[in-house]
Formats: structure tokens, sequence, C-alpha cells
């Protein structure tokens, strides 16, 4: 996670045309929630979710 998290920091630090984040969704966790909608996933799985705006 750390690492992921840095390539997030290190490529939006290069260029500013995209944004780049990060949320670790795990399989278990998927099949219990069962979100609905990619918005949803992204408000559910928050453990290992990049903060970065």
């Amino acid at each position: 996670m750390a690492r992921l998290r840095q390539w997030c920091d290190d490529i939006n630090r290069m260029q500013p045309d995209v944004k780049y984040k990060f949320v670790y969704v795990d399989q278990a966790g998927f099949e219990k929630y069962k979100p609905a909608s990619f918005r949803e996933l992204m408000n559910s799985f928050t453990e290992y979710k990049c903060s970065a705006s």
C-alpha cells in the first residue's frame, strides 16, 4: 500500500492532467457489501484509500 501511495504521489507531482488515486478492495469485503456503483465502492472501502484530492 505504501508503494502504491508513493506511485500516486509521484505521478500526480509529475503531471497535472490526470489526478490518480487508489482504493484497495478485498474480495471478502466486496462480496459482503456488494457495492452497486463505483461511487458506493469508493465510499465503502476506506481503510486503504488514497486521501489526496
